[in-house]
């Protein structure tokens, strides 16, 4: 990802300079990325200088317009969120479903903290990784048929023990 741009160019993503305050190897180096395109989410960086900033900017991702935890979502989620209506009225409408304000400012301290003791936040690792994975469970219908509206669990999920196993 052009980690190391003098010999490898990768994709062209914009690397800070190593910081020699993180306390591992791994969090040293912090690619920006491309900017408008596909851009990590550190302190500081050119789009956030400080803790106050990057939470303002989850906060109006989370809760402003077409947000996940905006009113509007919640009308997605009443309407079509593949749950049962009495369980997406419950998501939608619990209290816990948007966090305290203090939650957001302790989390700004936080990076505040961070970047003033190591230099930045994430502290341990680069915020762009290339790290790939893969999650493999059995599905528990029962789960599904309890909270789901019928059909969200298809018949190639349902009949995986006996293809299967």
């Amino acid at each position: 990802m052009a980690g190391i741009p003098g010999l490898a160019g990768g994709l062209g993503f914009q690397a800070e300079p190593p910081n020699t305050k993180a306390p591992t190897i791994e969090g040293q180096l912090k690619i920006f990325g491309l900017e408008g395109v596909k851009e990590a989410t550190y302190v500081p960086s050119p789009r956030y200088k400080n803790g106050e900033e990057v939470m303002r900017a989850l906060m109006e991702e989370k809760y402003g317009v077409g947000g996940l935890s905006s009113p509007a979502y919640a009308q997605r989620i009443r309407r079509a969120g593949g749950y049962q209506p009495q369980v997406a009225e419950q998501i939608a409408s619990h209290p816990r479903s948007r966090f305290p304000e203090w939650t957001y400012e302790a989390a700004a301290a936080y990076i505040d903290y961070c970047v003033e003791r190591y230099g930045q936040c994430p502290v341990y690792f680069n915020p762009m990784q290339c790290n790939f994975g893969a999650v493999v469970h059995h599905v528990d219908d029962a789960f599904y048929d309890q909270l789901y509206v019928k059909g969200y669990v298809t018949d190639a999920i349902r009949g995986h023990f006996q293809t299967w196993h």
